[in-house]
């Protein structure tokens, strides 16, 4: 039973329009449906709920238009979000974790200056970040060899502005590759992987100098829209900028999200763990006592449970790990069980 609530703070890092809302969006709307309502439940706050629960609704009203046409989804934001769920057992009015996530403002990332305030709230935000997820737009990562890569996806200018967090201690890396469909259906998850690698490798090689964690995965966030072409365009100076058409599979194409479990099953792991081992850290010396009480029983069944849900509804294709062979952060969760008189497995 909680006697505190530990929070889990998780940084959302891509450019204006690339699909974090979008991500975000179904990932909240997927938690219910994971969750076994006898072990637990998630709850958010109004705000958190009421702006999820519009980006939902403007991402299945772009089903809605006739044929195979789009209609308009997420648009980008220039303001920074901050959002929370939290994870609640019965009889309890403490939730045992709050997930505390700040959707960066990709529209900063296009400007080429940034305000003081703005500088000193993000350093706040990374500091305190125990997971950033970096939201990769496949189509830029792989349309006309790459070309807008750099302008859309940014890499070098990631890496530059979380440096100092990944040189100076361990850090949890996701890359989250976004607008994937077409290239899933193509068959090019690989040709992905190595794009993915190819474009952020100076970051992947700061997180490897400091035993962190790195993954890459590959989701549809839509499943039944996909790319249709990525056009070249210049404004009146002459320089090019991309214009994206989309298109649905076929007229009766509904919301279908794919492999978005994945993202969602290494967050919760990571967070229910941090949850786990705060607990049992501030009570060390007595955590035989804990076990006894069962104390850590309830974390334990519902990090069960989402585990098995997770892992049958995922594609091990649409995942990959850049962590190190000795990396013992990544499989952290193994290490549990000497600690406590209770099985994950």
């Amino acid at each position: 039973m909680p006697t505190k609530t530990t929070d889990f703070h998780v940084l959302m890092l891509g450019k204006r329009g690339t699909g974090k809302t979008t991500m975000l969006a179904v990932l909240w709307d997927q938690l219910e449906n994971l969750m076994n309502t006898r072990l637990g439940y998630f709850e958010s706050p109004f705000s958190t709920s009421k702006f999820f629960g519009e980006a939902l609704e403007k991402l299945r009203t772009m089903f809605l238009t006739p044929g195979t046409s789009v209609g308009l989804g997420i648009e980008g934001t220039d303001e920074s979000k901050e959002l929370e769920i939290a994870l609640k057992t019965h009889g309890h009015e403490k939730p045992h974790l709050r997930l505390r996530f700040w959707d960066y403002s990709g529209g900063l990332l296009n400007t080429t200056g940034v305000e003081r305030s703005d500088e000193a709230l993000f350093q706040r935000k990374l500091d305190l970040a125990q997971m950033i997820f970096i939201i990769v737009d496949a189509p830029a990562l792989m349309e006309h060899n790459g070309l807008f890569n750099s302008s859309r996806n940014s890499p070098e200018t990631i890496r530059k502005i979380i440096r100092n967090k990944t040189l100076k201690g361990a850090t949890n890396v996701l890359f989250v590759v976004t607008r994937a469909e077409k290239y899933i259906r193509d068959n090019q998850r690989e040709e992905i992987y190595k794009r993915v690698e190819d474009s952020y490798k100076k970051l992947i090689n700061d997180l490897a100098i400091n035993n962190s964690v790195g993954n890459i995965c590959i989701v549809e966030t839509l499943g039944s829209i996909v790319l249709d072409e990525l056009l070249i365009k210049k404004t009146e100076e002459g320089e090019m900028y991309p214009q994206y058409s989309f298109k649905k599979i076929s007229e009766n194409a509904t919301h279908s999200p794919r492999d978005t479990t994945i993202p969602l099953k290494l967050l919760l792991d990571t967070a229910i763990e941090t949850s786990y081992s705060t607990r049992r850290k501030e009570s060390e010396g007595f955590n035989w006592l804990r076990d006894i009480l069962e104390r850590d029983k309830e974390l334990i069944d519902i990090l069960n449970h989402l585990r098995t849900i997770t892992t049958k509804d995922s594609s091990v294709s649409s995942f990959r790990a850049l962590a190190p062979a000795n990396n013992t952060q990544s499989q952290s969760t193994t290490n549990i069980n000497s600690n406590s008189n209770s099985s994950f497995y």
